[in-house]
């Protein structure tokens, strides 16, 4: 029975803030370590609570993503908002120019310009 264990190492037995982290995105590349995934005869019979736990990983991992996304979609919003503000200031700006060079104002037009 002793044979399935493994020697423990100190970097198997801290946590990565990463996984505690909202905005954390360094999880690509994270393995659990081996004692996870240790089959012990009566203890592991259902398997439930090991199934119960990658399925909170991988809603965690789902969750941190769905966010990056959804962060992604308003960051290209945000810029596009920016893009379309000037260009309707450009288009008022034209029209003043406009407005004011067919009515001799040539001050105003300048300004504009």
């Amino acid at each position: 029975m002793l044979g399935c264990y493994q020697e423990l190492h100190k970097s198997q037995l801290s946590t990565s803030m990463a996984a505690f982290t909202q905005g954390a995105h360094d999880h690509h590349g994270s393995q659990l370590p081996w004692f996870w995934t240790l089959t012990i005869p009566k203890d592991t019979d259902s398997h439930s609570w090991l199934t119960e736990f990658y399925h909170i990983h991988w809603l965690h991992a789902k969750a941190a993503q769905d966010r990056w996304k959804e962060e992604e979609e308003l960051l290209t919003s945000k810029f596009q908002w920016v893009v379309n503000y000037f260009k309707y200031r450009a288009k008022m700006w034209e029209e003043i120019y406009t407005d004011n060079k067919l009515v001799g104002n040539h001050g105003a037009a300048c300004y504009a310009a």
